[in-house]
């Protein structure tokens, strides 16, 4: 038979990859902010600096602002609400952004765990429970086609 996976483990496996992509979506914010500060400040710069095509480079600085914004913004979105699955979870998310497991929020996450796996097994009997019986009526029909 399949052995059961033990929940705290596969628990501490998820926070360690959620912290592993907090942490790279805090650096993609930092750079983010630092390219949203010096690529439209070089557009701005070439705009000014060279006297033809002032037009195109105010446009790709205006583009950039929004580019980046939008960036930022999908970033940030994707981080809060990996931060919400983890507090579905039971992990609670720190002031400092720093991510804490303590017993009892293991032990509520191993309760959800374990109720959506009941709820799963109650489908799988009676998903079986149906296929038994239509194969019994299908056996029936058989014998009795046979018995004619």
């Amino acid at each position: 038979m399949s052995k059961e996976p033990d929940y705290k483990e596969v628990l501490d496996k998820f926070v360690d990859y959620e912290q592993q992509v907090h942490k790279q979506n805090q650096m993609r914010i930092q750079v983010g902010i630092k390219v949203n500060i010096f690529l439209p400040l070089i557009f701005l710069i070439l705009s000014f600096a060279i006297s033809s095509g002032k037009l195109i480079f105010l446009i790709m600085w205006i583009l950039s602002l929004f580019g980046i914004a939008f960036y930022l913004i999908y970033v940030e979105y994707t981080d809060y609400k990996m931060m919400e699955r983890m507090k579905d979870y039971g992990v609670d998310v720190m002031e400092n952004a720093s991510l804490v497991v303590n017993s009892e929020n293991i032990e509520a996450a191993e309760e959800i765990v374990n109720e959506r796996l009941d709820k799963v097994d109650e489908r799988r009997a009676k998903i079986r429970e149906k296929v038994r019986d239509e194969i019994d009526e299908k056996i029936e029909e058989i014998k009795g086609g046979e018995d004619e």
